[in-house]
């Protein structure tokens, strides 16, 4: 049997023994002239050359990577030694902020109790670098691909075209049915007490009701809230034949001449805010000041519109409340809302108000002091929680010289949460305070 040899440059055959059969010997190829080949030497700065633009990526992809989780525990040190955590602005801006807990100290009692785990955590979770960030890119995503937010303990509901609303509404609108209207006829019976005390001392006093979202705007409300909602009466529809029949001094807001148009320009209530509009609340600020003119035979000057501006993109404020709530990278706030620019008044000099209500009543007593129709006006954020936008200790609250003295006193709620605790303690407070003058003259 044959087998084959090899050869190469310069080499020779070589003789494999098997059998009895050799090949015979191969002459050698002549050598080739030799040739001079240029050898470029890589140093270490010169390797980027040689990897592909996939490698390159992977690469920095990596260092990314390291760098973002580096960061928010770096960033959370720094903190830590600075004492000064970044806040989680632009989510709920809550006028009495708590601060971030401290770290417990580190010994065998808390670490065994898990104590010091646990304020670690409620720190790091607090303060974290990157934190604002990373939340709205998670908020982002929930909204946007599934319709839903987490923010404000999950109360915010996303509904039909985008309206956005929170919880209580919904809740009013569809399930809350009380069994009788025991609870609002004791709440007129307190107007009563109040309208019949004040007016005995020369002061005026108003009562106003607020409108619900739920309500005007329900068309759009979620599936879950039309089709499951309870029969019966509610809260206010209890309360408003009550309200007719007494002598209270009394403002619908929801319910006056042209609340329910249909210019798309101006729907009552913006599709990111859970507040009515800033026409709603300008039409009841004049409602409430013509009421009290009737009633108290009184000259306030009524507030007048210069002009309504009417705008389809970048709605902030009350407007754009709910929208920014969700925290989201990019919060949905070009829709149509309204601006009114008021005149300012005449000015009553001495006339001084105070107006105790929930946050619909904030835009009414901006325009009852910038018109004028008050040298001054007192309000008073759900009674005891702010005065004029600034942290309230109810301790403080000067009855004589504040509220006692008042030329006015106004006090709203709004139609989902009747009949409001806000009013009800504020009231059962001013009487109690008026009986023991009474009682010492």
């Amino acid at each position: 049997m044959r087998s084959l040899g090899s050869s190469g440059n310069g080499g020779s055959g070589s003789d494999c023994k098997r059998g009895e059969t050799s090949l015979p010997p191969v002459e050698a190829s002549p050598p080739r002239p030799q040739q001079k080949v240029a050898l470029t030497i890589c140093t270490v700065e010169d390797k980027s050359s040689f990897m592909s633009p996939a490698s390159d990526n992977r690469r920095r992809f990596k260092i990314g990577l390291i760098v973002l989780l580096l960061t928010p525990t770096v960033l959370y040190g720094i903190f830590q030694i600075t004492g000064k955590p970044p806040a989680l602005s632009g989510i709920y801006v809550m006028r009495r902020s708590e601060p971030v807990p401290p770290v417990s100290s580190l010994n065998g009692a808390s670490w065994f109790s898990g104590e010091f785990q646990q304020s670690v955590n409620a720190a790091f979770s607090g303060s974290f670098g990157l934190r604002p960030q990373f939340v709205r890119l998670s908020n982002q995503l929930y909204f946007s691909f599934l319709h839903r937010s987490f923010m404000d303990n999950s109360t915010i509901i996303v509904g039909k075209e985008g309206q956005l609303y929170q919880s209580p509404y919904l809740l009013d609108y569809s399930f809350i049915r009380p069994e009788n209207d025991k609870q609002m006829v004791g709440f007129v019976d307190l107007l009563e007490r109040a309208h019949e005390k004040l007016t005995a001392r020369g002061q005026m006093f108003i009562y106003l009701t607020s409108p619900s979202k739920a309500i005007w705007h329900s068309e759009t409300l979620p599936d879950f809230y039309q089709t499951n909602a309870l029969p019966g009466l509610r809260r206010y529809e209890m309360l408003r034949p009550l309200l007719s029949e007494a002598t209270i001094p009394f403002v619908d807001a929801a319910r006056l001449t042209g609340f329910a148009n249909n210019d798309p320009r101006d729907p009552p209530f913006p599709r990111g805010g859970i507040h009515w509009s800033d026409t709603r609340a300008f039409g009841a600020t004049q409602a409430l000041v013509e009421k009290l003119n009737a009633v108290y035979h009184r000259n306030l000057p009524v507030p007048v519109a210069e002009s309504v501006e009417y705008r389809t993109e970048n709605a902030k404020e009350v407007d754009a409340d709910l929208s920014r709530l969700l925290f989201v990278l990019f919060p949905p706030v070009d829709y149509a809302h309204s601006v009114v620019h008021a005149v300012p008044g005449n000015g009553q000099p001495g006339n001084k108000a105070v107006y105790v209500g929930s946050s619909f009543s904030e835009p009414v007593a901006n325009y009852l002091r910038d018109c004028d129709v008050f040298d001054a006006v007192d309000y008073y954020f759900y009674y005891t929680i702010e005065k004029n936008r600034e942290p309230l200790d109810p301790s403080t609250i000067d009855w004589e010289g504040d509220i006692l003295q008042a030329d006015a006193i106004i006090v709203e709620s709004n139609e989902s949460a009747l009949p409001g605790d806000h009013i009800i303690h504020f009231l059962n407070d001013l009487l109690a305070r008026i009986e023991a003058e009474e009682s010492e003259k």
